[in-house]
């Protein structure tokens, strides 16, 4: 399959990008500076050195290339709004498929919904947000299995005949 990536140099683009290519898929990479474009070349990402702004048509050219186009960049709503446009009008009708991911809405923790203009540069490490540290601790205690004894997600004990006090249930 021949995939293009948009948001190929980011967190979220560039982890699916390179495990596509990894699963032996041909994926093309949006790239807006050279740096990038080498850094996407080393991977075995072919890139493209285009934006969503004034070199869009050369971005817009490189999706009609690709079978499936994925959109993981992290973009000004303004911008990404008219990129979202022009893909799927140039799309429309040609068997192609857009995914939109949006990477503003990994980090929306943040931000508390608010767009931002920069989460974390390009080639920055990824660190996990504070609150998203207490938010995976809060979803493990809550997704636990039920104590031995409990009916799931019940909070009497699975038998009538057990008492109250056999188990801790939720």
């Amino acid at each position: 399959m021949n995939v293009f990536v948009i948001g190929a140099t980011g967190f979220v683009g560039g982890t699916l990008a390179r495990h596509l290519t990894a699963r032996g898929h041909l994926v093309t990479g949006l790239a807006r500076t050279d740096v990038a474009a080498v850094a996407l070349a080393a991977d075995g990402i072919t890139p493209v050195v285009a934006d969503l702004d004034s070199r869009r048509s050369t971005t817009i050219d490189a999706a009609l290339k690709a079978d499936v186009v994925v959109y993981t960049a992290q973009a000004d709503p303004v911008l990404e709004t008219a990129t979202v446009e022009s893909l799927t009008r140039a799309m429309a009708g040609r068997g192609k498929t857009l995914i939109f991911l949006s990477g503003s809405g990994l980090l929306l923790q943040r931000t508390a919904g608010a767009w931002s203009q920069d989460s974390f540069a390009e080639h920055d490490p990824f660190v996990v947000e504070p609150m998203a540290t207490s938010r995976k601790a809060a979803e493990d205690t809550v997704l636990a299995p039920p104590p031995t004894g409990c009916a799931p997600w019940s909070s009497t004990p699975a038998s009538s005949e057990a008492p109250a006090t056999t188990a801790t249930c939720r």
